[in-house]
């Protein structure tokens, strides 16, 4: 097991990039290039190019260092050709959406898997599906493709769920792209509560470890500021979100964020702050399709505007009224030892708190590298892009109402 700054790995990020470089011309990854020089904060930052891809032509990786970075933009470009459903090892076939209902086994719902806001479905109506499997009891299960491919093969004007990345993950074992996924679904989670109320912890950077607060000093070092915040959680794993804020509001990249999930807090907090700074030199790189119509709206705001919404954010993620030592965040690092282990935290967690099924297709697999797709039922995913609210987000929303 290697345990890098950002991820657990069964191999080197080394070893990672020589297997990724064999795969990717056949998958139309046409450049890896470091993009860290565009930014003045100098942390690694890689771009991946797929001239081809139906969602994103342009993928990003982080790390603390830059094999681990240039790792992270191969993979992602990897993970999204695999999705892709004309690349995809996964079969999908046509049922009624009764016959998906009838399918489910007792105590999960249709509507676990988080419809988009004012969407529904026709039970007598034709819906694309693929067979996914529970790993936690091996049964076999039909789900709607739009939970699953990248991008979805359903019609816009039919889409329920909306294809999402979440749950999407590489490893360079079956069990190490598995954890990747779920680490991310639940920090996805956590984040759709948090955007609801608001209730982390500022993490005083003089209590971080020495790792971290070398993350932290080359950022404030640069001229910039960063906050790094902890969010409290049902699975009871370390949650963190990181914002990178530059001196004023006038440029679109003036506050960039991030967020990072792992049962070993420093992994999450690194994550998170490495994810903020990807995000930041994602803005100034240009190169994300994805990214336009947000920098249209942004360009669009008056400069009072942009320096309230800017002031805003920053006052509140600075603020200390909930404080949190890092030293007091808990963590079961002293449990996991190997890939294995950490999977047995990661589900033990999940179980506790009633997550019972976790749904996996596998979109390719060798004994090189795994790209899975992962959704688990009451699991929370909301976005500005794709409103989509499951049972518990719904409940929460309700409370906020009284």
């Amino acid at each position: 097991m290697h345990i890098l700054n950002s991820s657990v790995r069964v191999t080197s990020a080394v070893d990672t990039i020589r297997k990724a470089e064999k795969i990717s011309r056949k998958l139309g990854i046409t450049r890896v290039t470091d993009i860290t020089r565009l930014d003045f904060l100098g942390m690694p930052v890689f771009a991946s190019i797929r001239p081809t891809g139906k969602v994103l032509c342009v993928h990003n990786g982080k790390g603390v260092l830059a094999e681990e970075a240039k790792a992270g933009a191969y993979m992602e470009a990897i993970e999204f050709a695999c999705a892709d459903p004309e690349n995809s090892s996964v079969k999908w076939d046509k049922a009624s959406y009764q016959e998906i209902i009838d399918d489910l086994p007792d105590g999960v719902k249709l509507t676990d898997f988080c419809f988009r806001v004012n969407r529904s479905c026709n039970p007598i109506s034709e819906v694309i599906y693929v067979t996914a499997k529970d790993i936690l009891t091996g049964d076999d299960i039909k789900l709607p493709e739009e939970l699953f491919f990248l991008p979805s093969l359903t019609p816009k004007e039919d889409i329920v769920f909306g294809f999402s990345t979440n749950g999407l993950a590489s490893g360079n074992t079956l069990l190490e792209a598995t954890i990747h996924a779920v680490c991310e679904l639940i920090e996805r989670d956590t984040m759709s509560f948090d955007k609801v109320e608001d209730k982390s912890y500022f993490i005083d950077p003089l209590d971080l470890t020495d790792d971290l607060k070398s993350l932290y000093e080359k950022v404030e070092n640069s001229g910039l500021s960063l906050c790094l915040r902890y969010l409290k959680n049902e699975f009871d794993i370390p949650v963190f979100k990181a914002y990178i804020f530059e001196k004023s509001s006038e440029n679109y990249c003036s506050a960039a964020h991030g967020c990072g999930a792992h049962p070993i807090k420093s992994i999450a907090a690194a994550r998170a702050i490495t994810e903020a700074i990807q995000s930041r030199l994602t803005a100034i790189h240009g190169g994300r399709d994805d990214l336009v119509d947000q920098y249209i709206k942004y360009s669009n705001l008056s400069p009072s505007d942009k320096e309230y919404y800017y002031d805003k954010l920053k006052l509140l993620h600075f603020s200390k009224d909930n404080s949190l030592k890092y030293q007091e965040i808990k963590c079961e690092s002293g449990n996991i030892f190997s890939i294995e282990s950490l999977w047995m935290v990661i589900e033990k967690k999940l179980k506790i708190n009633g997550f019972k099924n976790i749904y996996r297709v596998i979109h390719y697999e060798s004994s090189d590298f795994a790209i899975v797709k992962i959704v688990i039922p009451k699991m929370e995913h909301f976005e500005a892009y794709a409103k989509r609210i499951g049972p518990r987000l719904w409940e929460k929303l309700q409370l906020k109402k009284l």
